[in-house]
């Protein structure tokens, strides 16, 4: 967790529900970063968020650079969740235990099953590295209300700590 961001990847579909499939391989998985309703990518759909990115400079190209570019985007639902994740491995922020927490927030994410995408060129430890890349591009300060954003957090950190430091 990063400024209320969260990471979550999940290990890819086709390559554990379809192997097999065709001629085709895949990378370990995909790669997800959920974001809260008051930060400025909520609700956006990906396509729209490299539009975003260009107007904000993000990214090496002026734009979100992520492996295979952002191929996904659309609203956490728990009710799905343990469905989708069935027999896959999962790993970062948003875990089986709790996910319930995370209803409604905005899902943003890229996969590895483009063209020449395998386990040895994208394996987990590079999805979990690209997930981390893709996560401090929605926290770069050159978005508008980005340091609202961050500031809100901060303080709301702050406050946490002095509660905590008077509970002792």
């Amino acid at each position: 967790m990063k400024f209320g961001l969260y990471t979550l990847l999940i290990e890819s579909q086709l390559r554990v529900r379809l192997p097999g499939f065709g001629k085709f391989d895949f990378g370990w998985g995909n790669g997800y970063v959920l974001i809260p309703h008051n930060h400025p990518f909520y609700g956006v759909n990906y396509n729209d968020i490299y539009d975003l990115g260009r107007k904000y400079s993000i990214g090496l190209d002026d734009s979100i650079d992520v492996h295979g570019g952002l191929t996904f985007s659309e609203y956490f639902d728990v009710n799905r969740f343990l469905e989708w994740i069935k027999d896959l491995e999962i790993d970062g922020d948003v875990t089986k235990e709790n996910y319930e927490k995370f209803n409604n927030y905005w899902m943003i994410g890229f996969d590895t099953g483009h063209f020449g995408d395998s386990m040895e060129t994208c394996p987990k430890f590079y999805v979990f590295s690209e997930t981390n890349n893709l996560l401090e591009q929605c926290l770069s300060d050159s978005i508008d209300g980005m340091k609202k954003y961050k500031s809100f957090y901060e303080r709301k950190d702050k406050l946490k700590k002095i509660a905590i430091d008077k509970e002792e």
